[in-house]
């Protein structure tokens, strides 16, 4: 088992072996102690998650959030190594361990697996005995399975209040998106934040072609987030998922068509064709409105013209 929760005193970038087990260990007292909390809703369907989650997220959704303790599990229990966990999880697991603290009777029972004689060997150094510690010490868990705390309440609320204030202040100094996290906000704030952010899109997307854009731009950040799915894709099938993530959106909201390999532009010698082309036809009349090229860049210079050319 190798786990996805990232252990803030291992240096992931550089992963040893010994980094490697460090994590394993804590991940594995990570995944007994939320079984035993699945173990629970499992017998008891009734069970109340009431402090597990937000009040007002656990009452609009509350078999989201029954759903998120599995998924919870099955992230821990992973086979990969992951740099980011959504804050909902965070906020869970860190609830999870304030719950698993006030249910133990005795202090020596929080940590459920003790460390394996090879690897306090490998930590009895100068380097690895603060290490040895901290994973042997139930306290230090609400730190080191969190790169942050932005998903608790009190700073939550400053980010909030920051951006309403400041929205350039917050991406300057979080470099988050606040949507991650809006099941979180307390209900005023989440309003109020809401209304912040639709002001600001409304400004922005001033004329279709600005909305067509934003929805491009709300894809390929979604993208990024999955960039293992993505690094070994090549241009055709990247441009697929692009044209299937807007292709309902984009004629939902404003009635825009897209089209793959569309012959276009103004070469004096051959027409290329564009990987998306983006417009709409109303009474047979069409209206051109954007076209995306996807290309590893090699030769900036010539694709530049390339895509020039599809201008008309």
């Amino acid at each position: 088992m190798s786990s996805l929760i990232q252990i803030d005193i291992v240096d992931y970038e550089n992963l040893s072996d010994l980094g490697l087990r460090i994590t394993k260990y804590v991940n594995s007292n990570l995944r007994d102690i939320v079984r035993s909390l699945l173990d629970i809703l499992e017998l008891d369907q009734e069970f109340d998650l009431d402090g597990f989650f937000p009040r007002d997220y656990l009452m609009r959704k509350p078999q989201e959030c029954r759903n998120s303790v599995y998924e919870l599990y099955e992230i821990i229990c992973s086979t990969n190594i992951r740099d980011f966990i959504k804050p909902k999880y965070e906020y869970l697991l860190y609830s999870i361990l304030d719950w698993w603290e006030k249910c133990a009777d005795n202090e020596d029972d929080l940590i459920i697996n003790p460390v394996d004689d090879s690897l306090i060997k490998d930590l009895d150094n100068d380097d690895g005995q603060e290490n040895l510690k901290w994973i042997q010490d139930f306290q230090k868990y609400y730190n080191i399975c969190f790169q942050n705390h932005d998903f608790l309440p009190e700073q939550l609320n400053d980010m909030v209040l920051l951006y309403l204030n400041n929205p350039k202040l917050l991406e300057m100094a979080f470099q988050i998106n606040l949507d991650d996290y809006l099941d979180l906000m307390e209900c005023d704030l989440r309003d109020r934040y809401l209304e912040k952010r639709y002001e600001k899109n409304s400004d922005f997307c001033s004329s279709l072609s600005e909305k067509i854009v934003m929805e491009l731009i709300s894809v390929i950040k979604r993208f990024q987030k999955r960039i293992v799915h993505f690094e070994k894709r090549d241009e055709v099938e990247i441009t697929a998922d692009i044209q299937d993530a807007v292709t309902g959106p984009l004629n939902s909201k404003y009635n825009v068509l897209i089209a793959r390999e569309f012959t276009i532009g103004r070469a004096n010698k051959k027409l290329g064709e564009t990987d998306l082309y983006i417009y709409a036809e109303k009474d047979g009349y069409v209206t051109d409105y954007a076209v995306l090229e996807n290309k590893y860049i090699e030769n900036f210079t010539k694709q530049y013209e390339q895509l020039m050319g599809y201008l008309n």
